[in-house]
């Protein structure tokens, strides 16, 4: 069961153990099964299997070019992920649930890049056909037709593994692209919903600096002051309304800031502060 599993999330592999075993067995011609009963076939009954073992390679082909044409496509689509990846964390800002959604989206990538890959694996390294010679024709070699016409079925068989396992790559891409996007039009927005746990728990915000604060920032530029940490610290004494004075002693600076929406606007930083006991 676990096999299987791993299987379909890996497809390479169920290609790969069969598809070595067939090129091995090519290599060794002397492996090719020949019927001692060779010379009592039709000529004519071998040359329409050959043909046939042609005819199939260039269908399997046509199959590799076809995957590649969607793929093309495809790509118009993944250059869209990072909009949807944005709007989904928005909308749904769940502690590392971002991670998740990046995941997704990088694999679904990767199957494409596999799928693509070996749909061009199919048309260069493995275009491979066994020709019968001009003396095995004219001489009848009923063996050597028959040989050549198994070396050509190994070959197609394994064409035929990389392109069913260039399938289930697109399949899973379609899997992971399906669930981003189905997150993307989720109807629940999360983040809409004004409680504390939200903003608590959510690492998407924006920041916007004043124009005192970029003044400051110039002119200290080194002094390091860790303006998330101190949103995240205070998370549950900043209003909505208002200003909010925070003073981060720890690293001995005082900012004003103002949340708007989902923005945290840093008004004002002062620093050098003397305390007084």
């Amino acid at each position: 069961m676990v096999k299987q599993i791993i299987k379909q999330i890996i497809p390479v592999i169920e290609a790969y153990k069969p598809n070595k075993k067939l090129r091995k067995k090519n290599r060794d011609l002397y492996n090719i099964e020949v019927t001692n009963k060779v010379n009592q076939i039709d000529e004519r009954y071998l040359l329409d299997d050959y043909n046939a073992a042609i005819d199939t390679k260039n269908r399997l082909e046509d199959k590799a070019k076809t995957i590649i044409a969607a793929l093309t496509i495809a790509i118009t689509l993944v250059l869209n992920l990072s909009r949807v990846i944005d709007k989904i964390i928005v909308k749904i800002p769940i502690k590392y649930f971002n991670y998740v959604v990046f995941i997704l989206a990088i694999l679904c990538v990767l199957y494409m890049l596999i799928a693509g890959i070996m749909s061009i694996q199919v048309l260069i390294k493995e275009n491979i056909v066994y020709p019968l010679s001009l003396e095995d024709r004219t001489s009848k070699n009923l063996k050597s037709i028959l040989q050549s016409i198994n070396l050509n079925v190994n070959q197609n068989l394994i064409r035929n593994n990389i392109i069913y396992a260039s399938y289930r790559a697109i399949r899973n891409s379609v899997v992971c692209l399906v669930i981003v996007f189905g997150l993307s039009i989720f109807p629940y927005n999360i983040s809409e919903e004004k409680n504390v746990d939200t903003y608590q728990y959510s690492d998407v915000y924006e920041i916007i600096y004043g124009e005192d604060v970029v003044e400051w920032i110039k002119n200290n530029p080194n002094v390091d002051v860790d303006i998330e940490k101190i949103i995240h610290g205070s998370i549950d004494n900043v209003n909505e309304v208002g200003e909010n004075i925070i003073y981060d002693k720890g690293q001995g600076v005082i900012i004003t800031i103002e949340l708007i929406n989902n923005s945290y606007l840093i008004k004002d930083i002062k620093n050098n502060i003397i305390e007084v006991y």
